[in-house]
């Protein structure tokens, strides 16, 4: 059975001012980026695989220019996607905002793959990434992104 947990491969948590990530959004939407808004849990952690499949009822699961956008707090929200292009723009609107957040996306090696960790304070990269250890491509699950 598909689930939307499957086609979410990037993770970003954004972590600021409520008037930094809100502008970020209006500045998605107005380069023609669908956003969905959906439901999130109090806690990061609390966004298992099944709260984001019994959740989140995305009708277009091609999710070919458009994001998942959930807010955790006033000042902490959580962007999803799955369209690989996409990644380029966002990661410039965080530097254009000046946002501090967490980048997480899965790599795929073969039947294997891995999640990168890419941190940003203030909109500017830090050089160091972290890697997670390779597992099994078909039991990955969003939540490994949000862990």
């Amino acid at each position: 059975m598909n689930k939307i947990s499957k086609k979410l491969t990037n993770v970003m948590i954004l972590n600021d001012e409520s008037e930094k990530i809100k502008k970020f959004i209006e500045d998605v939407r107005a380069k023609g980026l669908k956003v969905y808004s959906v439901k999130c849990a109090k806690e990061l952690k609390s966004l298992t695989t099944n709260f984001v499949d019994k959740n989140w009822n995305i009708s277009d699961w091609t999710l070919k220019d458009k994001i998942i956008y959930g807010k955790l707090n006033a000042n902490h929200a959580i962007i999803a996607f799955g369209d690989d292009d996409l990644q380029h723009l966002l990661l410039r609107l965080i530097g254009k905002f000046g946002i501090t957040a967490t980048y997480k996306y899965v790599i795929g090696y073969g039947n294997e793959s891995k999640i990168i960790t890419e941190r940003y304070t203030k909109g500017i990269s830090f050089a160091e990434e972290e890697v997670s250890s390779m597992f099994k491509t078909n039991k990955y699950t969003i939540a490994k992104c949000f862990a």
